[in-house]
């Protein structure tokens, strides 16, 4: 298996990327049909029922996105931190990531509403974030800019 070194082969590009949109995707949809997607029950206003569905899609997503970042981690950022090359953008993707990661298990395990709702908007924060700062790392690459020295 040929090692991945600072570029990705394009098959590994697809892979990352899809497993990264999945998440993203599914996560918008469920915090918006989750936050205004109230429908007319048989017994009053109830959740939206595609919630349920959205959370399976977004956590088996996540699980890819996860194998994704182990890839990148075990390979992309040793390489990449060697060569000092875009350090801090760098930085900032695995900030996102392990915040993501962590108010992720947060949310899972969160014993009380308020701590729940409060990992929600950190998480929801972090995910946002996450494609602009991969975004800023692609292309300071592509650009030769370097960010630490």
């Amino acid at each position: 298996m040929k090692r991945l070194g600072l570029r990705f082969p394009s098959g590994a590009r697809a892979f990352f990327s899809a497993a990264f949109l999945l998440s993203l995707i599914s996560g918008l949809l469920w915090f918006s049909l989750d936050r205004w997607g109230e429908i007319e029950g048989e017994f009053g206003p109830e959740k939206h029922p595609w919630l349920a569905s959205l959370a399976k899609i977004h956590g088996a997503g996540a699980f890819i996105a996860l194998i994704s970042f182990g890839m990148i981690f075990s390979t992309h950022l040793p390489v990449g931190w060697r060569t000092r090359q875009a350090r801090k953008s760098g930085l900032s993707v695995l900030i996102c990531i392990l915040i993501i990661t962590i108010s992720a298990w947060g949310l899972y395990y969160a014993g009380s509403d308020e701590t729940r709702a409060l990992l929600v908007w950190i998480h929801l924060a972090a995910g946002l974030a996450l494609p602009l700062t991969i975004a800023l790392h692609v292309r300071g690459k592509r650009r030769g800019i370097v960010l630490a020295r």
